[in-house]
């Protein structure tokens, strides 16, 4: 399969998903964060460096599911500098507002999340949207 004769029926619905993902994070990341009686997604809080096993999490999917989308170098390079760039603001803001702390380490955390997107987006693996929306969403009715 080539970049160019890859053509996702449900485009519209992975990008405003993806969107979403993007509001999430900023919101998440400006906004006081639950304790730990309020939410279970805060166990891996709990672990040593739990906090940057969030981070790698959150910016990997990030990556990987615009890397599922687009599928040229030139746009998977434009959306991993777009997340760099989008990690580094929101540590900045968090250390400006007050509510969160800034830490260089959840920059790097953030970066091997993408990095490891991306590398794994240059295998089958970036053709996942594409099988599951062939196999599942859009299959021929007959």
């Amino acid at each position: 399969m080539t970049a160019l004769s890859i053509s996702l029926r449900l485009e519209k619905l992975w990008i405003g998903l993806g969107w979403l993902w993007i509001i999430m994070v900023i919101i998440f990341s400006l906004t006081p964060p639950p304790s730990a009686e309020q939410s279970l997604f805060l166990l891996p809080f709990n672990l040593p460096y739990g906090d940057k096993l969030v981070h790698f999490i959150v910016y990997f999917t990030l990556m990987g599911w615009f890397s599922q989308i687009y599928h040229t170098a030139y746009h998977r390079r434009l959306y991993m500098i777009s997340f760099l760039l989008l990690g580094i603001l929101l540590e900045i803001l968090q250390g400006i507002g007050g509510v969160r702390s800034a830490d260089w380490q959840d920059v790097v955390a953030n970066f091997m999340g993408i990095f490891l997107a991306r590398q794994l987006a240059k295998t089958h693996l970036a053709y996942i949207l594409v099988y599951l929306e062939a196999k599942y969403f859009c299959a021929d009715q007959k």
